[in-house]
């Protein structure tokens, strides 16, 4: 009995005992972009070099084609092909590009969430394609499945909808209204259980950057997240996509202390970043890592 006893107090210290080593992950985006084979090659050899520097997951922002292309099945598949071999988890969401920009976007979001997603369940285990490496734990949103949660340590990431709004071809009010619904319920139910478990710190994910959001509900949805980032009082990274520069904001993003803000760039295969979370520093930091292509 006091043997039974023991390995369980043991357990129970091992399971409350976060580890202090920083929190690390790559972040990629708008890629590949064009249809040279050369830049379909080069994106596959870096997930490899992400995967070889002890990297545990990349987060990918969307727009996985350039604006205008004609989003077939194929174009969707093709791009799954090589997402599926990312030696680590990829976990990625939905840009304009393969969405609102799509000549028919609910058929085209339908094809993401199909054939890139792979459909998946509510409650998901995301492995890599070498077996060896761990897998991330995720929950996705019933009424937005692209919308996800997960955990690191003591960080939640929430990856959310955000395609570049209006678009090219704009959605109509009532879609535009779901999806910024959707997101506002899924990043508030998301900040209440970060402060419920104590976490250090949260990073947000979208394809484009809230502030640039240019359609009605977008000031009011905006508010919510300042309002919860504020109320939050510890660090929040926001991460996106579609405007392609690389950018790091180290904390007093939009004059609010507490928010880092990092834009990956669109080409990983010249740099993409290492971002890490010291639980000591309570800091965000990125440190831009060489690719295959600007190692040649």
């Amino acid at each position: 009995m006091h043997k039974i006893l023991m390995i369980a107090l043991i357990l129970t210290g091992m399971i409350g005992c976060a580890s202090t080593s920083p929190v690390r992950f790559a972040a990629i985006g708008d890629t590949p972009y064009y249809e040279s084979e050369n830049e379909l090659a080069l994106l596959s050899e870096t997930l490899e070099s992400i995967s070889k520097n002890n990297i545990p997951f990349i987060i990918h922002v969307g727009d996985i084609f350039r604006g205008w292309t004609p989003c077939s099945p194929d174009l969707y598949k093709y791009r799954a092909e090589i997402f599926k071999k990312s030696p680590v988890p990829l976990i990625i969401t939905i840009g304009d590009n393969e969405f609102n920009d799509c000549f028919e976007p609910e058929e085209a979001q339908a094809y993401f969430r199909e054939i890139i997603l792979g459909t998946p369940p509510i409650n998901q285990i995301l492995k890599g394609y070498d077996n060896d490496k761990d897998s991330v734990h995720i929950t996705r949103q019933v009424e937005m499945i692209e919308n996800s949660i997960w955990s690191a340590n003591k960080i939640d990431f929430i990856m959310f909808v955000l395609p570049d709004l209006p678009g090219n071809y704009p959605l109509s009010p009532e879609q535009i209204s779901t999806i910024l619904d959707a997101n506002t319920k899924f990043i508030r139910d998301g900040f209440i259980k970060a402060k419920h478990n104590k976490r250090d710190a949260m990073v947000l994910v979208t394809h484009s950057e809230p502030a640039l959001c240019r359609v009605q509900g977008c000031k009011r949805f905006n508010s919510m997240i300042e309002k919860e980032i504020k109320s939050f009082d510890k660090p929040v990274l926001l991460i996106n996509g579609s405007n392609h520069s690389r950018t790091f904001v180290d904390g007093g993003y939009q004059d609010i202390s507490n928010w880092w803000h990092l834009r990956p760039g669109n080409t990983p295969e010249e740099h993409w970043p290492e971002i890490s979370f010291s639980s000591k520093t309570k800091r965000f930091s990125v440190k831009w890592i060489m690719g295959p292509a600007a190692e040649e």
